[in-house]
């Protein structure tokens, strides 16, 4: 949209936030009327995990690589992997494990 800055004074990207009723007028009726946009604190890291070879035989050395996660409130800083069977790695500052 012309003139419609992406990013708020602090640089934050515009979202609708969904628990607040929509009641802007014009184009873009959720944008919020100040300088900042609303960031809800406290919401959960979005994990992405990935595994190289995606397809082995046993035995097989995997990779996993969790560097497309993110933190919506901030910045990752530590991983821990949870293998379902009762056994865990880390934490740990890097986002892959073999």
């Amino acid at each position: 949209m012309a003139n419609w800055p992406a990013t708020d004074a602090e640089g934050s990207a515009r979202v609708n936030d969904l628990s607040s009723p929509d009641a802007g007028l014009g184009p873009i009726a959720y944008a919020d009327r100040g300088a900042l946009e609303y960031q809800p604190a406290g919401l959960p890291p979005v994990a992405v995990l990935g595994a190289s070879p995606a397809v082995a035989t046993a035995p097989a050395s995997v990779t996993l690589d969790a560097s497309g996660s993110s933190d919506p409130d901030g910045s990752i800083v530590s991983y821990r992997f949870d293998f379902g069977d009762g056994t865990s790695a880390g934490p740990q500052p890097g986002a892959t494990i073999a």
